[in-house]
């Protein structure tokens, strides 16, 4: 999208992701988006209030808007926007959640979470009867019928936990950001969804 001007004036723009507006703080152009001009012009954009009282609620913006609220303050300009043509503007919290309660939150969490995986691993191996088949597996390597096959089962166990480890990207440390796990792939997935409905359902709401 692009406004062109006569006086060779050219500001290219980009809304920038992740920004969350404080409760009464004014919104400037400079929060939201990411601006390329020349510096004297620029120190004029970033300055421009986008809302002077702030926002109570979400608020969907388009790179039309954006550029109605340029032009208005600084007359005209060629104004060329990429990348995405909306944005949605998310107050943060003003109250942040107690700490306890969290923590709480958070283990009852990881307890259910355990318990559910401990018990679809134990439904399939009573399914398949996987302690005759680790006794046939031993008998199979040593001969001995009355073997117990503790010595099979134990790195087995130890390989279900580490493989899981390995697959969600556990051990990688501070790599995670140039090799993102599944779990993280899939985060990232659910809040580009979010955002997309959220902007999906203000625009449904003013129609």
């Amino acid at each position: 999208m692009n406004r062109h001007d006569q006086n060779g004036r050219v500001i290219y723009t980009q809304f920038k992701t992740g920004f969350r507006a404080e409760p009464g703080k004014p919104v400037l152009i400079g929060d939201i988006l990411d601006i390329s001009c020349p510096p004297g012009l620029k120190d004029k954009v970033v300055r421009i209030r986008v809302f002077s009282e702030g926002i109570k609620r979400p608020v969907k913006l388009s790179a039309v808007q954006i550029v109605d609220i340029i032009t208005s303050e600084i007359g005209d300009a060629a104004i060329n926007h990429m990348g995405n043509t909306n944005i949605l503007l998310v107050p943060s919290k003003q109250q942040k959640e107690n700490r306890l309660f969290a923590y709480i939150r958070l283990i009852l969490a990881m307890i259910l979470l355990f318990l559910g995986s401990a018990l679809a691993i134990m439904y399939f191996h009573a399914d398949v009867n996987m302690k005759e088949v680790h006794r046939l597996i031993s008998r199979l390597i040593n001969g001995d019928r009355a073997a117990s096959p503790l010595l099979f089962s134990i790195p087995y166990s130890l390989g279900i936990g580490i493989g899981i480890g390995v697959f969600f990207n556990v051990f990688s440390g501070k790599d995670k950001k140039s090799r993102p796990g599944p779990l993280e792939l899939e985060l990232h997935q659910s809040k580009r969804e979010l955002h997309d409905y959220l902007i999906d359902m203000e625009e449904q709401n003013k129609s």
